[in-house]
Formats: C-alpha cells, structure tokens, sequence
C-alpha cells in the first residue's frame, strides 16, 4: 500500500530532509521516504517504521535486515515526534477552550443585563473586541459595571448603539487604567508614547502626526489646547469611531474640514466641538449612506409593503432631527410599527405610495420637526421629483 502524501511530507519535516542513513540532504540529493524494516520482511508503515533517505541509500538497501541500532534511533525519533505534535495539538485545543470559556462568560453576562425588561443581542464579531479589551487590562469585573452603566443609559436605545456606547466606556476605562499606571510608575514624561492605541497596525491607520494636524486648526482659532491628553482622546476617537473614507484611508481632510466648521460656527445651533461630535458625524454619514443604498433598492423593486420597509421609511423621514435610526426598528416600537403596516397593506399602496403616506402623517403629526427641508438630500430629491410629476411639472 503507497504511502500518504500527508504521510511523506510529515516524515521528511521530521527527519530535515536529510538521509538517515548517510546524511546527504536536498537538494544536493533526491530525498524519499523508506521503509527500514521492508514491507518484503513485515516492516509496517507506522511513522516508527519510516525515515527520509537519499535514492541512492534507498535503492541499495534492498530487503536487507536493517541494523538495529538505526530501528531503535528511528523508532525514538518518531515517538518524540508524535509526543510533540501532540504537544502541539493539545495547546491549540486548550487555548480554543479557554477562548470559547471566556466568550461564553462574557456573553452570560451581557445577557444577565437587560434593556426594558428584554436582553439584547450580541453584534457578529464581539469576540474581538472582548479580546482586546482583556489584553488591555479590564477585568470580568469592569465588564459587569460598564455593561450596567450602558443598559441604564435610557437615551442610548438598541442593541448597537448600546453595544458602541459600551465599547466606549471600555476604552475610557482603559485611558484611565493607563493614566493611573503612569502614575504608580513615574512615568508621566512617556505619555506620548504609551496612550496611543494601536488599533491597526498598518499603514493606513490614524496617528499622532494625522491628530497633530487636526487639533493644530483647532488651536489656531483657541478652542482646543493641545496636549498629551487631547491627543490620546482624539487619536482614540479616530480609531474607534472609524473616521476613514470608503477606501479605509483615514479621512484627515474632511476631518480637518468638520473642525474648521465647528471653530467659526457661532450660530449656536451645533454641538460644541469634540470627538463625540465627529464620531457622531462620520455614524450619521455611514447610517444615511445605508438609507440610501436601502431605499434605492426598494424603489427599484417597488415590492409590497411589509415591516421592514416602513421601519426603512420611518427612519429616512425622521432622519433629520429626531435621529430615526435611534427611534425606529430597536424593538421598542413593535406595535406602532405593526399597526402602521397593516394600515397601509389593508390600502393597498406599494412601497412608493407607502414612503408619501408615512412622510405625511409624521408631518401632520410634528409639523414643527418633520419637513421637506429635515429630510436626508437623496429622500428630499425623490419627494420633490415625485410632487413636480404629480403636478405635471
């Protein structure tokens, strides 16, 4: 019976390559795999049984007895590397345990917490983030009182939001382990370099130069002094907040562009300067670009009306100013929702006449909040364009 392919190519990584019988290795020589007790005389194809040899020990041998001494060394050697592969296997079975144990844990506890008497999901790839945290120095401990704090937050609704907003409480933890650390250890004068968390690791990553050059706009107009602790708050925020264009590349420009605009805004009507505030930004940009890309794929199918498209609906007309990705479509509205949908099937009107008819009583309803000129540009263009066909424009 031929030996494996998997067979041979574990044998010459054990042997190096290199003949067992005259030390001649590749690719000075052709390497094969031999039998030292010939299948002719009973020999097995056990692992203990097989060595690399060049083509010419191999094909001399013949059936000959071989010298026991050899069987003997061979037979140790293949032990000693079965016992360390299996070394090897039982390590990676361990630490799959341990990490499955620890995401386990985690996810008992998040879910031992609830938001309005219901627990909420986890987001796909949580793992990560736990993992980093836990490399970071939180604790199960800091978990059990941060999650708290992000479930209490009644202003933060959803699996999501309550999900980043507790994400950013782990950070802020974090930021002020370190800073207390710096403290034990008198080393107050390393901040630069200790507060920068790399959370990639390439090229296209924020960094200190990339934070130097937004705050130095800031602080040309007063409004933000830069320092050690503004540079780390910010080069965080860039990181967890993703402030990088479509491509991955941070997007430094159009950051510089938004604190620009904060600095000589003096209209009052915009939320003082911060990294909140350009996270909230780049989140807005991100939720209204998938607005978009949604309701382009409604209209273009026209598709009955179900939940999911009034929940679609629903946050595009109270995008603006009620912040409909918050207000719609966290479970917290299941029966408005419900009702909303069964008016509108029990109408008979696709999704087109659906989008009119939500727009309209929310703004009979708020007349004040929900308006033409509050709606995203991609919805406030379709409804012009539709009323200027409609009136035969």
């Amino acid at each position: 019976m031929s030996l494996s392919r998997r067979l041979r190519f574990e044998i010459l990584r054990r042997d190096g390559n290199t003949c067992r019988y005259c030390g001649a290795s590749a690719p000075d020589v052709e390497i094969t795999v031999d039998h030292v007790v010939p299948v002719a005389l009973g020999g097995s194809d056990e692992p203990s049984n097989l060595v690399a040899a060049c083509a010419d020990c191999n094909g001399g041998k013949s059936s000959i007895a071989p010298d026991s001494a050899l069987v003997a060394e061979v037979s140790t050697d293949a032990l000693r590397w079965k016992d360390a592969m299996r070394q090897a296997a039982e390590e990676r079975e361990a630490e799959y345990i341990s990490q499955k144990a620890t995401l386990n844990q985690f996810r008992k506890l998040w879910e031992s917490h609830d938001f309005g008497g219901r627990p909420l999901g986890l987001p796909a790839g949580f793992g990560n983030s736990v993992n980093n945290f836990l490399a970071a120095g939180l604790t199960f401990s800091d978990f059990d009182e941060l999650i708290d704090v992000a479930m209490g937050m009644q202003v933060v609704r959803g699996a999501e939001a309550k999900w980043k907003y507790f994400c950013k409480c782990c950070w802020n933890r974090i930021r002020q382990a370190q800073e207390r650390a710096r403290e034990l250890a008198g080393e107050a004068e390393q901040a630069c370099r200790e507060v920068r968390i790399e959370v990639h690791q390439d090229s296209t990553a924020w960094n200190r130069g990339d934070i130097l050059e937004v705050l130095g706009v800031a602080a040309q107009y007063g409004v933000i002094e830069v320092n050690e602790g503004a540079i780390s708050e910010w080069l965080t925020a860039a990181h967890e907040g993703q402030w990088v264009r479509q491509d991955g590349v941070p997007a430094v420009k159009l950051v510089r562009s938004l604190v620009e605009a904060r600095c000589v805004d003096t209209s009052g009507t915009r939320a003082p300067l911060s990294s909140e505030a350009i996270t909230e930004t780049f989140n807005r940009v991100r939720a209204q670009a998938r607005l978009r890309r949604e309701f382009a794929q409604h209209l273009s199918a026209n598709s009955p009306v179900s939940e999911e498209s009034v929940i679609l609906v629903l946050q595009i007309v109270s995008f603006g100013d009620l912040g409909g990705d918050m207000y719609f479509g966290d479970g917290s509205d299941d029966d408005f929702v419900a009702n909303m949908t069964r008016a509108i099937q029990t109408s008979g009107l696709d999704f087109r006449a659906s989008f009119h008819f939500i727009y309209s009583w929310l703004h009979e309803q708020m007349p004040e909040i929900v308006t033409v000129s509050s709606l995203p540009k991609f919805a406030r263009e379709y409804l012009e364009c539709a009323e200027q066909i409609e009136a035969g424009q």
